[in-house]
């Protein structure tokens, strides 16, 4: 009976770690510098809401983005992730001392300065 119960524990945990090891892995960020000035012009041309396609940045479309929203103080880029996912991708704020916010949502820092990974959950 006891091995029973281990084998039922086991499961349950290999079944919990399974679901807890997504990947985050996005297309990498090249020029954080060059793509934070791209979105600067982003936000100073369109007001907030969706960015149309055809007026995305080189930098943008490098990451493979599959839609950029301008929010009050930064742009949201939605990238897929390595398994086609499109829960996430990258905030860019003008200021590389703001802080995204964190409500119902992963963050993660990069290399660049104002400029955050994130995934909802």
């Amino acid at each position: 009976m006891k091995s029973l119960q281990h084998f039922f524990i086991s499961v349950v945990s290999c079944l919990l770690l399974a679901a807890c090891n997504r990947s985050t892995e996005f297309p990498p960020l090249k020029k954080g510098e060059g793509l934070r000035a791209d979105c600067a012009i982003l936000m100073s041309k369109y007001p907030e809401g969706e960015i149309p396609k055809d007026a995305w940045p080189r930098s943008v479309k490098e990451l493979k983005a599959t839609r950029v929203n301008r929010e009050k103080m930064f742009v949201r880029i939605y990238v897929p992730d390595k398994r086609g996912d499109l829960k996430g991708g990258y905030f860019v704020f003008l200021d590389p001392q703001a802080i995204p916010p964190t409500q119902s949502i992963w963050i993660q820092k990069t290399k660049f300065k104002g400029i955050y990974q994130f995934r909802h959950y």
